[in-house]
């Protein structure tokens, strides 16, 4: 394998750690990278602002990673609807045009992940990626479920929405952070084992109730049977869930402009309306903006809390 090699990839907050040890064990120097405003600006100032904030931020920690000296830098590939799987070659003319010499890699989540971690490094053994892939895997299956929900009086209060911004502090504002200190128990539809075992095994999730979760999913197909992009059918499933498994509200977490999101938002209010449950929608497009952000917050557990005593 080649020395002389630094890789280098996004950051999307604790599964980073994953990424990075999953990578350093195919013997590869690996460099990290972290969400600032400085990041941020530097991918504003190359991408169009209707280019969504993921493509911003992550092509920001690709510029601070060439800047410090990465060969290889690594993008995921979605190879869906969503403009995810464009990222990897805007981002790659980009940092061609500022100059680097560093190689943009896409790598794409299934029987595919072996032969682009080969491309990174073709001195790489086949078998040795194999074994790297199979082994992150199984690293990231072995994560514990988050509990179905809690029974303790806490306020129960479901996030949907988009990946990334939602598995990203940096991109959501510290919004579990901030919902926790307030005393709320916050359940991610989107936990990274959820979107990998769903994604090669079609696994089931021990995070939600099985009948609960069949009956949203089935609710979900009737009212948009066409695959919309990104999570959006996603979204509307686990809305309906929520409602159907008593939570007291749910946040729909979307960066700007993110198509499937937006597509349905509208779907979302009626469902929302029609199953009685509160919902607000949060949509973050990297501005500060922390005061109103807060407000708005701590406005929504308030309803919750006051819904709740009154029944």
């Amino acid at each position: 394998m080649s020395a002389s090699k630094v890789i280098s990839f996004p950051c999307m907050g604790d599964v980073s750690r994953l990424i990075a040890s999953s990578l350093a064990e195919l013997g590869w120097q690996i460099k990290e990278t972290r969400n600032t405003s400085a990041s941020l600006a530097k991918g504003n100032r190359y991408l169009d602002e209707l280019i969504c904030l993921p493509a911003r931020l992550t092509l920001g920690n690709l510029i601070e990673a060439a800047e410090t000296g990465a060969t290889d830098v690594v993008q995921f590939d979605s190879c869906g609807l969503c403009r995810m799987k464009a990222y990897w070659v805007l981002q790659k003319e980009v940092l061609r045009k500022l100059g680097f010499k560093t190689q943009v890699h896409p790598l794409r989540l299934g029987i595919r992940t072996p032969g682009d971690l080969k491309r990174i490094d073709p001195s790489l053994p086949l078998w040795q990626a194999w074994y790297g892939f199979i082994r992150a895997v199984r690293q990231v299956m072995a994560t514990p479920w988050q509990p179905v929900q809690d029974n303790s009086g806490r306020l129960n209060i479901g996030i949907i929405g988009e990946i990334y911004t939602i598995l990203e502090p940096f991109a959501n504002n510290r919004l579990f952070e901030r919902l926790g200190k307030m005393g709320c128990f916050i359940h991610n539809s989107m936990p990274i084992k959820y979107f990998v075992g769903y994604r090669l095994y079609h696994s089931k999730r021990e995070d939600m109730l099985p009948d609960k979760l069949v009956e949203a999913e089935h609710v979900g197909h009737l009212i948009f049977p066409k695959n919309i992009g990104g999570h959006g059918n996603d979204s509307i499933a686990h809305l309906v869930y929520y409602a159907l498994a008593g939570y007291d509200g749910v946040i729909h977490v979307m960066p700007f402009p993110c198509m499937p999101e937006a597509t349905v938002k509208p779907v979302l209010l009626e469902l929302a309306s029609r199953y009685k449950i509160p919902l607000m929608s949060l949509t973050f497009d990297g501005q500060a903006g922390e005061t109103g952000y807060i407000t708005r917050l701590e406005a929504f557990v308030d309803m919750l809390q006051r819904r709740k005593i009154v029944g």
